[in-house]
């Protein structure tokens, strides 16, 4: 065997800058997590820099937490307003039909097991009879869960939300959404989003979103299935409207930039839906005399850039068979003699249609239409100005009249298009 001296009196030379030194003194330098053979002084010393063994070792410092349970005892604490059935101890009140519910005490959730081919013919449901839901405060029914067990291959998906208003004594509804796809990679857990924006109207007694609900229930298997399946629900929810963005006036025009309503990202009002589709505008005609001519106020979530930080736009479809569809709004300000009037108006096209838009701006005053410009082609998900002037003289038959500003979508675009507008400003100065 090999043996070495002790050596504690002799010296050696550095191998980076050459002077001398005991031997003791010099150190070994490790590149990579590997000895070398290079001994070095202590002020050439370079210790192995630890970003080089990035990736050797797995290391996890996880934030969030799973199925979070915070404190629900002040108003602030309840997820920005939302009311939530959270099965933090209990089943909330939520039971079953042709369906079992059981509390799972682990998960603090819901499992909800459809009964196998009901004796009564109707679909597995899980419900509350009771409860006291301001229908004016919410907007969404929002439900995350997650198939535990699959029916047999013969069974209709429902994807069903229904409710009972005070006294009516009707099962309202139902709002449907398709089935979710149970087998994506990821989160196992899915979110059921059923939005009732639009419904609130009578134009059907069974679909009015309104007064208080004082029942709920979920009908997510249709048809009765073969076999019995199994859901566990984390959670149900009923989401606010968001916080008004609404806008005040602007050169004389109300709701200039159309942030009123609030909307969530990709969602939209509708002149079909039954409520004021533009706040402070004027639509014209019956939706159903115009079929797919639709209007309203949309917030895109990528197929449009819109400057200054804002969220919404209007919207006009084409319809079907050519005829023009406008929106108009009178402004505060007059026809007043030897005065320029300008109108500046955001035309813009969504990304993800395809045929060019046609459209038309249009300046009044009572019966007569000032000025029109309709000359734009902005390229898709981008905004182009539109700029009218006109410019009283001494005397016109409309001076003291309150000028309105219509902004039409016209017949002659193509069915796979879609105007958007924004920045409504009327501005004049005296000549």
């Amino acid at each position: 065997m090999s043996s070495y001296a002790v050596g504690k009196h002799a010296f050696g030379f550095c191998d980076r800058c050459g002077f001398r030194y005991p031997l003791h003194v010099l150190s070994t330098e490790v590149q990579n997590l590997e000895v070398v053979n290079f001994r070095v002084c202590p002020e050439c010393w370079d210790p192995m820099n630890p970003q080089t063994t990035l990736g050797r070792h797995e290391f996890r410092d996880p934030q969030a937490l799973r199925n979070p349970r915070p404190p629900l005892g002040l108003a602030e604490s309840r997820y920005s307003g939302a009311l939530r059935y959270d099965f933090i101890t209990d089943t909330d009140g939520f039971t079953g039909v042709n369906a079992t519910v059981s509390y799972d005490s682990v998960n603090q959730s819901i499992v909800v097991t459809s009964d196998a081919v009901p004796t009564d013919g109707e679909s597995s449901r899980f419900l509350n009879e009771d409860t006291a839901i301001s229908t004016s405060e919410y907007r969404y029914v929002e439900c995350r869960l997650k198939l535990n067990e699959r029916p047999d291959d013969i069974y209709n998906w429902a994807g069903e939300f229904r409710w009972e208003d005070s006294g009516s004594g009707i099962w309202r509804g139902p709002l449907s959404i398709p089935e979710p796809d149970w087998n994506r990679m990821g989160d196992p857990y899915q979110l059921l989003l059923w939005d009732m924006y639009g419904i609130n109207f009578d134009a059907s007694p069974r679909t009015s979103w309104k007064s208080t609900a004082t029942k709920i229930r979920f009908d997510l298997w249709g048809t009765p299935p073969d076999t019995s399946g199994a859901l566990e629900v984390d959670y149900v929810r009923f989401l606010p409207f968001p916080e008004s963005r609404a806008s005040d006036t602007k050169g004389g025009v109300t709701n200039y930039n159309f942030e009123s309503p609030s909307l969530y990202p990709s969602h939209y009002t509708s002149q079909q839906g039954g409520l004021e589709p533009i706040p402070g505008w004027t639509v014209a005609g019956d939706p159903l005399s115009y079929p797919g001519g639709n209007m309203g106020v949309y917030r895109p979530q990528s197929t449009l850039t819109l400057p200054n930080g804002e969220l919404n736009v209007a919207y006009t479809d084409p319809t079907l068979s050519g005829e023009d569809r406008s929106f108009s709004q009178s402004t505060t300000v007059s026809l007043v003699a030897n005065t320029k009037y300008t109108l500046n108006v955001d035309v813009g096209m969504r990304s993800n249609y395809s045929d060019p838009i046609s459209y038309e701006v249009r300046l009044k005053a009572g019966d007569d239409t000032l000025v029109t410009e309709s000359s734009l082609n902005p390229s898709a998900g981008y905004f182009l100005t539109s700029t009218s002037e006109y410019t009283t003289g001494s005397s016109h038959s409309q001076l003291g009249k309150s000028l309105v500003i219509e902004l039409v979508g016209t017949g002659t675009r193509g069915v796979n298009s879609q105007i958007a507008w924004n920045d409504v400003f009327l501005s004049y100065e005296d000549v």
